[in-house]
């Protein structure tokens, strides 16, 4: 059955939202038949019309993410790279897309999108699957847009819709990750479940202030990047991951061997560089070689010496 006329229906529903509050987990399960894994993040989303919102995922690690209208405010309990907590607040004037609402053009990863509003836009097929615990189950699949490069979409999501308050009380995507400069790529199967929601009910006075820690200083913009033990992607702009990398090391007899492959968008190029000591320890040779785009090689070589003598 055609799905989405339904889509519409959910779309206008969460567009005459006045406030919304969730209490959901999100499930990902990732591996294979041999091995396997299975990841549970709880949360609760809070959200008044037209623009303030508040995310706080819990645990020990947890993060709170705050719009105020004006501002989003997101707080790291505890950030991983620096074993303090982090603070960041960025204009919301200055952001593309609102935080948490989902996005035809990034459909392949919305496990935090929980305002639907413009779920029937870009639609290329959605067709009601069956009926569930009072849910109409839908699969939709939207118009491809290029994604961030180290994310591969999956070939539809999965909508329950309630049948009487037309809200997405559960949502089921399969997302691949590919590591930077590799072509393998590890599939996992993404589930948000919401588990409690309350429609148009009054909300907490001071839900939407935020109050960072006295003793961190906040930080005004932020770049995201993702890594590995093989390599790392880096974002350069708003449409997607610009750099990547993937490197390793070796010795060749007494020469350290730095290999490094690069991406610059679609650009690709490699880098070796070789460190030396010579005999007496007295001087360092450094060889680099470079390999572009197109093959052509361009090397070039550098002595230091050590110390005075």
């Amino acid at each position: 059955m055609d799905g989405f006329p339904l889509l519409r229906q959910v779309a206008e529903a969460y567009r005459n939202l006045k406030t919304l509050s969730v209490e959901a987990v999100i499930l990902t399960e990732q591996g294979d038949e041999d091995s396997s894994s299975t990841q549970r993040q709880r949360f609760r989303f809070f959200y008044a019309a037209p623009n303030f919102i508040r995310f706080e995922r819990l645990g020990p690690s947890g993060v709170t993410v705050i719009a105020d209208g004006v501002t989003l405010h997101t707080l790291m309990r505890f950030s991983p790279m620096r074993g303090i907590p982090r603070y960041t607040a960025v204009r919301m004037a200055e952001m593309a897309w609102r935080p948490h609402a989902f996005r035809p053009e990034f459909s392949f990863a919305p496990s935090d999108a929980l305002l639907f509003d413009r779920i029937a836009e870009n639609v290329t097929r959605a067709e009601i699957v069956r009926e569930e615990e009072g849910c109409s189950v839908v699969s939709v699949s939207y118009e491809r847009h290029e994604p961030p490069h180290f994310l591969v979409p999956g070939p539809s999501i999965l909508f329950w819709i309630d049948s009487k308050t037309r809200m997405v009380m559960r949502q089921q995507s399969t997302q691949g990750h590919r590591h930077p400069e590799d072509e393998e790529v590890n599939w996992s199967q993404h589930t948000t479940l919401l588990e409690e929601m309350r429609i148009d009910a009054p909300l907490a006075e001071g839900t939407f202030v935020c109050v960072p820690p006295p003793d961190v200083e906040p930080e005004t913009g932020s770049r995201c990047g993702i890594g590995s033990g093989r390599g790392f992607a880096l974002q350069t702009g708003k449409d997607g991951y610009g750099v990547e990398h993937r490197g390793s090391h070796h010795w060749d007899d007494k020469t350290f061997v730095e290999d490094a492959d690069w991406k610059l968008d679609a650009v690709s190029f490699h880098i070796q560089r070789r460190f030396a000591l010579d005999a007496d320890a007295k001087s360092l040779r450094v060889e680099e070689r470079i390999t572009g785009p197109t093959g052509e090689e361009k090397a070039a070589s550098f002595t230091f010496r050590i110390g005075t003598d």
